[in-house]
């Protein structure tokens, strides 16, 4: 803080001297008594505020206050004196003074100096946010007059209030169309058409997209593609419609000659299809109908990637690589109308318009099903033949050795004393459950496919480590943890018991000497947006299995590679490669995914994410933020319309019943209206029609014990954290993240004391 004081007693300004440096240690203060010493602080503005005594043996304040007016109008100037009387004070204010402090009360004068910064930086502030508003409102139309997309804006009428140059252009370059009908210029065959879309998006608030006509000044067509919008007011009644459309003419003119050339190859027995940029299908021939089942009319204007299913990762990799090289070939995995999945060799080519723009893609799919299958039942067959032998010798001694138990324990239920039937039953379950694992065991080795049923991990994942511990080394520890006990998850026992075993197989083989093994067990619901970043991931609720080890770790350049059948970094004779693409086959077969994390000696883990089965929707309880909210009245007051909007979006999805004011009066006027209905307000400190916390202070005094949450972005908290502190204000700054505020609104409501 540097202060430039104004005083000729040497007094008065140590006095004053020694109050600032208790508040700021740090604290600056020039001290000038004639007018020369304090021209020569003006010119040179080496401070923050100005202090005056109001009246001075060679000079007085309100000289000194035209001077700093002149000199320096943007640092406040603040009159300390003990002979300023209250008509004096009221025309130095009204001259410019920020405040005036009477000597004979000094503590006003730390509050009064932070009030005058803090006005000045408010100031500030506005004038930086008005400026940053008035280049978004250039930004705006240097963007919307130079975009070649057509833009018109219309009222609910259909007349235009507002279009770009592109669109004049695009109608022939007409001279006058602000005020009159847009659908004038729409063809006649297609007005009708889009006269109704109009009037039921203005009915419903739902923007649609449509292709039509409309004609020039010189009558010729030209076909567009429109994305219509509405806006609203804040009470979400429809105002207006926005249309950003683009000229698709060139577009459909060389779609219909890939129709007609496309027509000469029906008789192919490949599936030929043509996909635009956006994966819609354009074209449709008889091969395609065959292999896939749908017919041209059903698939037309279909989106490929949802009517086919592919792999999403070879599909960019598709698109890409035609994109940059023109073509692609490979093998897709498709679903057929039946739900059956076909194998195809795949070929792409880019199609370009006549200025080699790209316009979609030329795909012609080969199906190569029945020789993937017979790949497929021959590498089946040789494992097979290797592990049944081993595994029928294994599962003969088992039962050699488990027979005599079953049958001895089942005699001894008949003459055992009451005392010693829970052991022998207890001995009977567990020879039971082996002989259940050797008929496990068989069953894989046999190839036999197992049936999806609802299971509980808990119980396999302790069944699987009673299992695996004695197959690994005694140095290595095996650990199980239930992190979250999931719902059951639709599954086949044998495959997943397969998967954890062949993860703790890989996992023995990456430690040397000592390690652990770690099994887990989560529950976890993956919202949209983390299910996007997972490729083969839908949001829902998932059980996650997890196996971690302390091993070497996987080298990050092979990581994208260990799922490939056969890649394998073990010894000729160790290893066949196919443990984790099995693995991964298993995963997806569940409707799963799996991930991996590794780092270089220090371990590698592996999460399996299986959909969980939950209770129907019907045996569902509403939850508790919902049925509260709907009874719970939240005021929303906020002078920026865009962030009442926001922020009345956040609180009416998660079910509260939200009223909205942009000014402070306004505020009131709904406080005193329904206060009965009010539960909380949440308020921006600062409003148009108030200052800082004027309106709190408001309401507070209507109603001391009123629910009130702060917010604000144009200063920082610390300079209200005090007095809200002492009225019991939270406070939140701008930015708000949706999870904040709604956590500070149940934190503010439950905390409310009962009405």
């Amino acid at each position: 803080m540097r202060i430039l004081h104004l005083e000729d007693s040497s007094s008065d300004a140590e006095l004053i001297a020694v109050l600032l440096a208790r508040e700021w240690p740090s604290c600056a203060v020039n001290k000038v008594e004639t007018r020369a010493q304090y021209v020569a602080a003006l010119e040179v503005g080496d401070f923050d505020v100005i202090l005056s005594d109001y009246t001075m043996g060679s000079f007085d304040g309100l000289s000194a206050l035209e001077l700093a007016r002149v000199w320096c109008p943007e640092k406040p100037f603040i009159f300390l004196s003990g002979t300023i009387g209250e008509d004096r004070a009221v025309e130095a204010l009204k001259r410019g003074a920020m405040d005036y402090v009477i000597k004979d009360r000094p503590g006003r004068l730390i509050p009064a100096i932070r009030q005058a910064i803090a006005r000045i930086e408010e100031g500030r502030q506005h004038r930086m946010t008005a400026e940053a508003l008035r280049q978004n409102r250039e930004r705006f139309r240097e963007i919307t007059e130079n975009v070649a997309d057509l833009v018109v804006l219309l009222d609910l009428d259909g007349r235009r209030l507002y279009h770009n140059p592109s669109y004049a252009k695009a109608l022939g370059g007409a001279a006058e169309l602000i005020g009159t009908s847009f659908f004038a210029n729409v063809h006649s065959d297609d007005r009708q058409r889009i006269w109704d879309d109009f009037t039921e998006m203005v009915r419903s608030g739902i923007g649609r997209q449509s292709e039509y006509r409309i004609i020039r000044q010189d009558g010729a067509p030209r076909y567009i593609e429109s994305h219509d919008s509405v806006i609203c007011d804040r009470d979400g009644n429809v105002t207006h419609v926005l249309v950003v459309a683009r000229d698709v003419t060139d577009r459909r003119a060389a779609e219909e000659r890939i129709h007609e050339q496309a027509a000469l190859l029906d008789k192919t027995q490949d599936a030929i299809l043509v996909r635009d940029l956006n994966h819609r299908i354009t074209y449709w021939n008889k091969g395609a109908e065959r292999l896939y089942g749908w017919t041209a009319s059903e698939a037309l204007g279909q989106n490929a990637t949802l009517l086919l299913m592919p792999e999403s990762s070879l599909l960019k990799t598709a698109c890409d690589e035609a994109l940059a090289r023109g073509e692609w070939l490979g093998e897709l995995r498709h679903h057929t109308k039946s739900g059956s999945e076909v194998v195809v060799q795949s070929r792409w080519t880019l199609m370009r318009l006549a200025n080699g723009a790209p316009s979609g893609f030329l795909i012609i799919d080969t199906d190569v099903t029945d020789k993937m299958q017979l790949e497929a039942q021959f590498l089946r067959a040789q494992r097979m033949e290797s592990m049944g032998m081993l595994v029928s010798g294994i599962a003969h001694d088992l039962n050699n050795v488990l027979a005599p138990i079953l049958m001895s324990a089942g005699l001894l239920k008949l003459t055992a004393p009451e005392s010693d039937r829970r052991l022998v039953a207890t001995i009977e379950a567990g020879a039971q459950h082996g002989a259940s694992m050797v008929r496990q065991l068989l069953s894989f080795a046999r190839g036999t496919e197992g049936r999806h049923s609802e299971l509980n991990l808990c119980s396999l994942l302790v069944d699987f480590e009673k299992f695996i511990r004695p197959t690994l080394p005694a140095s290595i520890l095996v650990e199980t943890k239930i992190l979250t006990e999931p719902p059951p998850v639709r599954a086949d026992a044998t495959q997943l018991n397969q998967v954890l075993m062949n993860l703790c197989i890989n996992a023995r083989d990456a430690m040397s000497e000592d390690g652990m093994i770690t099994l887990s067990l989560d529950y976890i619901r993956l919202d949209r947006t983390h299910a996007l970043a997972q490729i083969e991931g839908h949001h829902g609720p998932y059980a996650v299995l997890m196996v971690t080890d302390t091993g070497a770790g996987i080298p990050p350049e092979i990581l994208d590679r260990i799922f490939d059948p056969f890649f394998t970094t073990k010894g000729e004779g160790q290893g066949t490669g196919l443990g984790l693409s099995t693995v991964r086959g298993i995963v997806k077969g569940h409707g799963g995914f799996l991930t991996v994390d590794s780092k270089i000696g220090r371990g590698t883990t592996f999460r399996i994410y299986l959909p969980a089965v939950l209770s129907p929707p019907s045996a569902l309880l509403p939850s508790s933020a919902s049925t509260a909210g709907r009874s719970t009245g939240i005021l929303l007051v906020d002078d920026e319309p865009m962030i009442l909007s926001a922020l009345e979006l956040v609180l009416a999805d998660e079910g509260y019943r939200v009223f909205t004011a942009l000014s402070a009066k306004e505020a009131l006027g709904i406080f005193e209206a329904s206060r009965s209905e009010l539960h909380l307000i949440v308020t921006d400190i600062r409003l148009k029609d108030a200052n800082e916390m004027e309106f709190i202070r408001a309401l507070r005094a209507r109603d001391p014990h009123c629910p009130i949450i702060a917010i604000s972005g144009v200063v920082k908290s610390s300079q209200f954290e005090k007095d809200l502190r002492a009225i019991g204000v939270p406070f939140l700054a701008k930015p708000i993240k949706g999870e904040a505020l709604l956590a500070a609104v149940k934190s503010v409501l439950k905390a409310r004391p009962p009405a």
